[in-house]
């Protein structure tokens, strides 16, 4: 009963102090015209401005991140180009390796056999060569020899010219036959019946 009796106190001198506070007065309702004249400015003035930026905001945040996609996808194409690239690049570079080491072994293949030949000749030429020349130095061995026989068998024989030209032909007829075995022993192979006068 403590609480009640403070209440109808308190509503006694309300009545004394100008009314009861629950009931609007005056100021109240001024209080009231100037939240609503507030409400009405900020919703028309200062709500639209802001929701215009905040939606332009929003357009720019979603066009960046657009971009920003694109921009991902185009490098990630660019990427994968650039990949396409380097292997086509790799391969051809192996192809443009394996066609010069082919080339190569061609090419040192034909200098070997150019060189092979160019031996082959040399050799041929070298042979034809010691050949006529061992022909010419038995010829003038064969004039020396025959030359020297028959002044030394004159000397010892005491000979006259006639008998010279019969003993030039003995000595011709023994030096070709000592012609095959000159060459047999030099390992070189004789046709069969040559060197018989």
């Amino acid at each position: 009963m403590d609480s009640l009796t403070l209440v109808v106190a308190a509503a006694e001198e309300g009545e004394e102090g100008g009314g009861n506070f629950l009931v609007p007065n005056g100021t109240f309702l001024f209080e009231l015209l100037a939240f609503l004249l507030i409400l009405f400015i900020l919703g028309y003035f200062v709500v639209p401005p802001i929701q215009r930026a905040m939606r332009e905001r929003q357009k720019m945040v979603e066009k960046g991140i657009e971009e920003a996609q694109q921009a991902r996808e185009r490098a990630e194409a660019a990427q994968r180009a650039h990949r396409e690239e380097l292997d086509e690049a790799r391969a051809e570079g192996a192809k443009i390796r394996e066609k010069a080491r082919a080339e190569a072994d061609q090419l040192a293949g034909d200098k070997r056999q150019g060189a092979q030949q160019q031996v082959a000749d040399v050799q041929e030429r070298g042979e034809e060569e010691l050949g006529s020349q061992r022909a010419r130095a038995a010829g003038e061995l064969r004039e020396q020899v025959g030359g020297l026989g028959l002044t030394l068998a004159g000397r010892i024989l005491g000979t006259t010219t006639a008998e010279d030209e019969q003993l030039r032909a003995t000595i011709d007829s023994f030096l070709r036959d000592l012609e095959p075995a000159t060459e047999n022993d030099r390992g070189r192979s004789t046709p069969a019946g040559g060197g018989s006068g």
